[in-house]
């Protein structure tokens, strides 16, 4: 089984800013054929895409300026296009989980310790897409992130606190899930399709929080479609009732 995380952050309408991991996870077999479909999704057009991320697409970065092209129709046939393979893909399971910063803060500033917010996303996505496997199919699991997230440390920290250590007979059922886990890999977003569909779950949960946003209102009706399929949500009630500690 391979999972292919990213993370984002955004603010919603109070203000809060939060913060977001999200991706998705398939056997072995459900992955084949994936990268050549989004190859063939991305060069079916013109100008042809060189891959998909969210932020570069909405800013007009380059590669995507509107001097090379990229006209606001083009976009929108971009995206919804993408959206479109991801959907129709059924043996996809998509995962995110987003923290509220700014109430994790005020409970701070209350006097109280609060979970890292790295490692709540973290401990929520893996157990989540890593049961869901479980219970699926018994593969190792590989986890992919792009090059230079951080989330990646949170998770192989996790990983590595509670799975059987190496050359020891997994005896604790706890560990159960953790020991699925074979590697975990930093990869290149921009030659790696599935890392760019992860960035399109996390910043379509990210947007989420602010009802519509006025530069992204053509993409509402497609991107309303890109849900995850397991969703956590720590908001300030949750944080203050499981993850707030009094010093």
């Amino acid at each position: 089984m391979e999972c292919y995380f990213d993370g984002s952050e955004g603010r919603d309408t109070s203000g809060d800013t939060w913060l977001t991991l999200a991706g998705f996870a398939a056997s072995d077999a459900a992955w084949k054929g994936f990268d050549a479909a989004w190859v063939t999704m991305l060069r079916e057009r013109y100008p042809v895409a060189p891959y998909v991320h969210m932020s570069q697409i909405l800013a007009a970065e380059d590669p995507f300026e509107r001097v090379n092209g990229w006209t606001k129709d083009k976009v929108v046939s971009l995206v919804s296009d993408a959206v479109d393979l991801l959907v129709n893909r059924k043996s996809l399971r998509s995962f995110s989980c987003r923290i509220n910063l700014t109430a994790r803060q005020r409970i701070i500033n209350e006097g109280n310790a609060v979970y890292e917010p790295a490692r709540l996303c973290a401990e929520m996505c893996s157990v989540l897409s890593l049961k869901w496997g479980l219970a699926r199919t018994i593969e190792r699991v590989y986890m992919f992130f792009d090059r230079g997230e951080h989330f990646m440390k949170t998770f192989e920290d996790q990983w590595l606190a509670n799975r059987t250590p190496l050359r020891t007979i997994a005896t604790d059922p706890n560990k159960r899930v953790w020991d699925l886990i074979a590697n975990m890999v930093e990869a290149d977003m921009e030659t790696t399709p599935p890392l760019q569909a992860a960035d399109m779950i996390a910043w379509s949960t990210t947007r989420d929080l602010a009802n519509k946003l006025k530069e992204l209102y053509d993409l509402d009706q497609y991107m309303n479609d890109l849900v995850a399929d397991d969703h956590a949500i720590m908001d300030e009630q949750l944080l203050r009732a499981r993850y707030t500690t009094p010093l």
